[in-house]
């Protein structure tokens, strides 16, 4: 049995309260959604339903769907505000990171998952041997780098999407933490680690929300501004 250490449990942050259940079931279409020239295929929605509701089944339920769908909405926002570039840079530089993180036995275990990291395995897969009880693939979201114990900060200097590994000591527990890639980041989670440290970027992007094209394809429902969210056709699902 894996332990879970009061370290362990610090690298959890909040994050956006975004609805997982409902009885709506959706089935695959060619473009799920559409900000401006940029498109969230199929392919590339059954692989962040996946990274975030764990293994993909048909028909997905309709919230989580939706969910899916709606984060990757503001994460393309987040990107036309340069917010993806800044956190590909490191929180050195940004004060913001996305990590993913797994518990290790020891340090030597550690090193060889990274070198398989580093050679190009399946960063799910390695995360799941080292950690089976690990979610998301081992996602703890996003938060303003201030938020963390400095004992972990200081272990992750330099970290960026060029060199996004890093072993973390705490205690008696060792840690593999990584920075998590543009296709694995919650676009609703980054803008909300961004807001605590530059509220006015944060404002721009929401504001690029209410002028913006954006498509959703009808079986999935459509993005509605004035709550920011993706809804089913005909408005909110009522509560059972």
């Amino acid at each position: 049995m894996i332990r879970r250490s009061p370290l362990r449990l610090s690298f959890a942050v909040a994050a956006a309260a975004v609805a997982l259940s409902g009885c709506a079931t959706f089935t695959n279409t060619d473009v799920v959604a559409q900000v401006g020239d940029a498109e969230l295929t199929t392919s590339e929605f059954t692989q962040r339903a996946a990274q975030t509701i764990g293994a993909v089944d048909e028909p997905i339920d309709g919230d989580a769907a939706r969910g899916v769908v709606a984060n990757w909405i503001y994460l393309m926002f987040a990107d036309e505000a340069g917010l993806l570039d800044a956190h590909d840079s490191g929180p050195d530089n940004t004060g913001v990171a996305c990590f993913n993180v797994f518990t290790a036995p020891d340090a030597a275990v550690a090193e060889t998952a990274i070198d398989r990291l580093r050679s190009g395995e399946d960063p799910a897969a390695v995360g799941s041997e080292l950690d089976p009880t690990s979610t998301g693939g081992g996602s703890i979201g996003c938060a303003p780098i201030a938020n963390f114990n400095p004992e972990i900060t200081t272990q992750l200097g330099g970290i960026s999407i060029d060199d996004p590994y890093r072993i973390v000591y705490g205690g008696a527990d060792t840690f593999v933490v990584s920075l998590q890639p543009r296709s694995q980041i919650n676009g609703i989670e980054l803008l909300q680690a961004v807001q605590a440290v530059s509220p006015e970027t944060v404002a721009s992007a929401l504001e690029a929300t209410q002028t913006s094209d954006i498509y959703v394809n009808p079986r999935f429902g459509s993005f509605q501004p004035d709550t920011g969210g993706v809804e089913p056709l005909g408005g909110p699902v009522p509560p059972r």
